[in-house]
Order: structure tokens, then sequence, then C-alpha cells
């Protein structure tokens, strides 16, 4: 456990950097139309809703029965 705090100390440190303008901006280049990404988040939102409707136990792997 104690060897995952030098990569999360780098992480921050790397986001503070570019959050900080040190960074070349590349701008946003999305993959996929931005109506399609409107349409997936809807669908898993709906989705979500769906499952808490029908069955609102807790979906846990480490949950024993």
């Amino acid at each position: 456990m104690p060897l995952v705090y030098p990569l999360l100390l780098y992480l921050l440190l790397r986001m503070l950097w570019a959050a900080s303008g040190g960074g070349r901006s590349l701008g946003l280049h999305l993959n996929f139309p931005a109506g399609w990404l409107a349409v997936g988040v809807i669908f898993l939102m709906g989705f979500r809703i769906g499952l808490n409707v029908t069955n609102s136990n807790v979906i846990d792997v480490g949950m024993r029965a």
C-alpha cells in the first residue's frame, strides 16, 4: 500500500502543473459526436434508475448473502 503514495503524489503534482498553465493545451478533441455522448449518458442514467426501481438492494461484488 505505501508504494502507491509516490505515484499519487506525482499525479497530483502533474495535475497542479497542468492546471497552472505549465502544460501545453491541445484543446478538447472528441472521438464521437457530442450527441452520441449525450445519448450514452441518458442511457446510463435510465439504466441506473431502472435498477433502483426494480431492485433497490446494494450491488456489491464483495457482499455476502
